[in-house]
């Protein structure tokens, strides 16, 4: 499923496939790679959290993004 939804947009399936494999792999006893799966679902959600956040302002013409 991961490999299926790299090449897309569908970033929240993304997120839930990561959270999912990475809480089965901790359940397995394998934790360095569940807990790697579960940072990437993080970083995604902390990618997707920024880009809903961000905002256009048509008064001064600039974008209001926080990435970071």
């Amino acid at each position: 499923a991961i490999q299926s939804l790299a090449s897309t947009d569908r970033i929240t399936a993304q997120i839930r496939a990561h959270d999912v494999l990475g809480r089965n792999l901790l359940k397995k006893g394998e934790t360095k790679a569940g807990e790697e799966e579960l940072d990437t679902a993080r970083s995604l959600s902390d990618v997707a959290s920024a880009f809903s956040s961000s905002s256009i302002s048509a008064e001064d013409e600039t974008d209001e993004v926080a990435l970071k």
